[in-house]
């Protein structure tokens, strides 16, 4: 600003003073004109001020700093070629499920693939899975190639094996459909009475689907829906097996056995062992949890109480593994009154 005086306003326009004694807003009034040095270090109005030279500071990489948002809002830069970001905080509907690992994936892919609604896979694995992207591709579907740490943000969880499909969840099966697609020939059921690990329930339901069993009876108080680690554990079976949904154990067990299966809980230590049982044509197996075991209701409709033997170093099995031994066992039985000896003629 000029040290030359203003020029003097015209005669009728000056300005008066405030002299009502009322407070002046701030900005009214004449501004102070400020003489000082804006130089650092240089002398202001209050006298001068040291020199302090600022440091510098560089800020550090875009990909090395913390990140403050959601678990899915940042991902890796990704191609405009493959559409937008999968890390965009998505809504899973409560008839829609994350289901993991590759064959649990592929299996769905193969029976049920009209209910696949997006697909996520490591970009490494890529061409493993190019007959799954080239379907989405075809039909629409959305899919993204994925980085490891944001597929484990996406999940969750490291035991994805590099593939991620969201899809609609497979339905349980309801006791009446149950009921009318028994077959008549040698059938065999298991009966889930507090199994409530995923871990098991996949297991088992593995292992049905290796031995032919088809149905696996759970209450409908144990298990609300089917989580991905049972999908997971499963390894494709829970596409093969059917979950039956069970509201009445006790009228359900009852029907059954009007039906002529007969009722095997496993169960009892002391029990007649199973490798020396001959288990019948219809048969539906027991098992309860490793901690409870039956429940009082469920061990008063069973007719015959099993045992797998064994040295009683630990006190039980693990419930799916223990399953796993029955089925065998049953399949074995099977198998050996199906084998004719011819003897020939001398």
């Amino acid at each position: 600003m000029s040290d030359e005086k203003r020029p003097l306003p015209p005669k009728g326009k000056e300005r008066r003073p405030f002299n009502t004694g009322k407070k002046v807003k701030p900005g009214f009034g004449p501004k102070k004109e400020f003489t000082g040095d804006t130089r650092p270090g240089g002398r202001g109005p209050q006298g001068e001020r040291p020199f302090r030279a600022r440091p510098e500071q560089s800020a550090p990489p875009r990909g090395n700093r913390p990140f403050r948002g959601r678990a899915d809002d940042r991902g890796p830069p990704r191609d405009s070629r493959e559409g937008p970001s999968p890390f965009q905080q998505r809504h899973v509907e409560s008839d829609e499920l994350r289901y993991l690992g590759k064959n649990a994936c592929l299996a769905l892919f193969a029976k049920r693939p009209d209910d696949i609604i997006r697909v996520y896979v490591l970009r490494e694995l890529a061409s493993e899975f190019k007959p799954l992207l080239e379907w989405c591709t075809h039909n629409r579907k959305s899919f993204h190639l994925v980085d490891e740490p944001d597929l484990e943000r996406l999940t969750d969880s490291v035991h994805h094996q590099g593939v991620v499909v969201v899809a609609k969840a497979r339905q349980f099966v309801s006791d009446k459909h149950f009921f009318g697609q028994l077959s008549a020939s040698r059938t065999l059921v298991l009966f889930l009475d507090g199994v409530g690990n995923p871990h098991n329930l996949g297991a088992i339901l593995r292992t049905a689907a290796h031995f032919g069993v088809n149905f696996v009876c759970v209450p409908e108080e144990e298990l609300s829906r089917i989580s991905p680690a049972i999908y997971r554990t499963a390894e494709g079976a829970a596409e093969v097996v059917s979950i039956v949904r069970v509201e009445d154990s006790e009228k359900f067990l009852d029907t059954l056995s009007h039906m002529g299966f007969h009722l095997y809980a496993f169960e009892a230590p002391n029990s007649q062992s199973v490798f020396e049982t001959r288990l019948n044509e219809k048969a539906v197996f027991v098992f309860g949890s490793e901690v409870d075991g039956i429940s009082p209701l469920v061990r008063t409709i069973v007719e015959t109480k099993l045992a797998i033997p064994g040295t009683g170093a630990v006190e039980s099995l693990n419930v799916s593994v223990a399953a796993a031994i029955a089925m065998a066992e049953f399949g074995k039985q099977g198998l050996s009154r199906s084998v004719r000896i011819v003897k020939s003629k001398a």
